[in-house]
């Protein structure tokens, strides 16, 4: 590969008035990537419709939300802060099936979606990408994906998902969970090298007609104000290159995106959550675009 396919849209980024940075993050995330000349192609999509969301919610908390008559996520009831999770959840599902497609990489500079259930909103997630771009992509005649694997590397638990995928039949077989926030209870900061572990063994097993959706959250940070990662920036940086590098070398195709991420200077800025983000994008050319690390860019 020559770059990574990034599928990222202005519209996808809004102000939440609330105390998570995530619904601004994609452009700052994109544009930190551009200015350190990681090799990017910005990609177009189509947002998600209400009868996309509708595949894993009821229609009702689809529409309310979206009308502004229920709150979202963060706690209010802003249209435009909705319209953007189309924006977002529409990047994941078009990055999902490139990925399918063409038996590589994608990235969706995302986040909001795993604690979102059926018919609701929670923890700074709306709607929920990730069983929307599963429910979709397993259902596809014309993309070859019999399961989906998520790897979670969110610090949190990824209950939203874990609730939709009880409710309908082709999630409940076709998508395995595999979740950082099982492991934040081993002794002596040990939970992510397992979770890594578990991950790349779970890749080695599943069929080449599959997909990895990996959530590189850098809320697994120890310094993040949520408190449940205890992950430092180096070991942030093994877990995306040991993921990457099982995906591609079982020729898996995997789409990520960018999930949660807290801490923030005191001017409001997040140059630390931009540093783990970019390194995961860093681990990722170096991965799938290794004439770009030879290059020494």
């Amino acid at each position: 590969m020559q770059s990574i396919p990034v599928f990222y849209d202005g519209r996808m980024v809004a102000d939440s008035r609330g105390y998570s940075p995530s619904a601004a993050k994609p452009k700052q995330v994109v544009e930190d990537w551009q200015a350190h000349s990681l090799p990017i192609e910005i990609r177009q999509f189509e947002p998600a419709t209400g009868s996309n969301l509708s595949r894993v919610h009821s229609k009702r908390f689809v529409t309310n939300v979206l009308r502004g008559i229920e709150r979202n996520g963060h706690g209010n009831k802003i249209v435009e802060i909705a319209e953007s999770c189309r924006y977002t959840c529409g990047s994941l599902l078009a990055a999902a099936q490139h990925a399918v497609e063409f038996g590589s990489v994608a990235c969706s500079p995302s986040s909001g979606f795993h604690h979102a259930g059926y018919d609701s909103a929670a923890g700074f997630c709306t709607f929920n990408g990730i069983a929307l771009a599963a429910s979709l992509i397993l259902q596809s005649d014309r993309l070859p994906c019999e399961t989906v694997l998520l790897l979670d590397g969110d610090a949190h638990d990824p209950d939203g998902v874990r609730e939709i995928r009880d409710r309908f039949e082709v999630l409940r077989s076709g998508l395995q969970i595999i979740a950082m926030s099982d492991y934040n209870d081993e002794p002596n900061g040990q939970g992510f090298r397992q979770f890594v572990s578990d991950s790349i063994a779970a890749i080695e097993l599943f069929p080449a007609n599959s997909l990895v959706i990996y959530q590189a959250g850098a809320d697994a940070h120890i310094d993040d104000p949520l408190h449940a990662g205890s992950m430092t920036t180096e070991e942030l940086r093994e877990r995306d290159m040991w993921i990457f590098t099982a995906a591609q070398c079982s020729k898996i195709p995997l789409v990520w995106n960018l999930a949660g991420g807290y801490q923030r200077d005191h001017d409001g800025s997040i140059p630390r959550v931009l540093e783990i983000h970019r390194n995961t994008m860093s681990a990722c050319c170096e991965v799938y675009c290794p004439q770009h690390a030879e290059k020494g860019v």
